[in-house]
């Protein structure tokens, strides 16, 4: 399990959308400074509807789930990797943000209180958190997953608001902020470049039995290596040419 490799690999196969990050950051710089009326979000008691209870409880996590369990199903070491970084910078971004805004004043309003008194409003971590799993899916595996993704970003941001613990200017902040903290980290996926199964290697002799570690990190952590390639060469020359492959990360599946 070669932990640097498939850390190296996620940072070059990352992709930064650099005009979609801009746009993102412009729209932060709007938003954030945006001075709401408190006043008029605790004119209403905050909402016990069984919705909004359902998604603060548990519908937002879907997001989550999809996050963490689609790189694992789909024996992406890579993806995983790629999560690891943003769960770093996303982080990062958020709560510094959080802590940054705080005590500004605009407008006579503190940008970070919100609606039911309590601090750290700007921006919404959980509509970041709901965000930044919804880009990273959609990035990485395919924009169809939004879909049921992007209608679970829109209820968290809703039932935020309606339970009076952000303001509608954070959470829409805090989508944007989940969004770049994303992008700055994903990179496509493509499937044809990963062995499904180790059964595929063991037609090799010299794979399995002279590198049986790099033939397990190949399966598992994603060597992307091409298994026609392999297959080509000749049987003395398996173990270097995956040893190779493994390190420079040079093979890709023909056609």
């Amino acid at each position: 399990m070669n932990i640097k490799f498939i850390a190296e690999k996620a940072w070059r196969q990352i992709e930064r959308p650099w005009k979609l990050i801009l746009v993102c950051m412009l729209g932060i710089a709007l938003v954030a400074p945006f001075p709401s009326d408190l006043e008029s979000y605790r004119d209403d008691a905050p909402s016990e509807h069984p919705i909004v209870i359902g998604v603060e409880e548990y519908g937002r996590f879907i997001n989550t789930a999809a996050q963490i369990g689609l790189p694992i199903i789909l024996r992406d070491p890579v993806g995983v990797m790629q999560n690891i970084y943003i769960a770093f910078g996303s982080t990062a971004l958020t709560h510094g943000l959080k802590r940054a805004l705080d005590s500004v004043v605009v407008d006579e309003t503190r940008l970070g209180e919100r609606p039911n008194g309590g601090r750290h409003n700007m921006p919404s971590g959980h509509s970041s958190m709901a965000a930044c799993a919804a880009y990273f899916v959609g990035r990485r595996y395919g924009w169809k997953h939004l879909f049921y993704l992007g209608p679970i970003v829109l209820l968290t941001m809703f039932a935020r608001v309606a339970l009076d613990a952000h303001t509608i200017s954070a959470v829409i902040a805090g989508a944007l902020i989940g969004i770049v903290g994303a992008a700055l980290f994903t990179g496509r996926f493509d499937s044809k470049t990963v062995p499904r199964n180790f059964g595929e290697l063991n037609s090799f002799p010299s794979v399995a039995t002279k590198c049986p570690g790099y033939a397990r990190a190949l399966v598992w952590f994603g060597g992307y290596c091409s298994i026609d390639r392999l297959a080509s060469s000749p049987d003395g020359y398996q173990a270097s040419l995956l040893t190779e492959v493994l390190n420079r990360n040079v093979a890709r599946s023909p056609g």
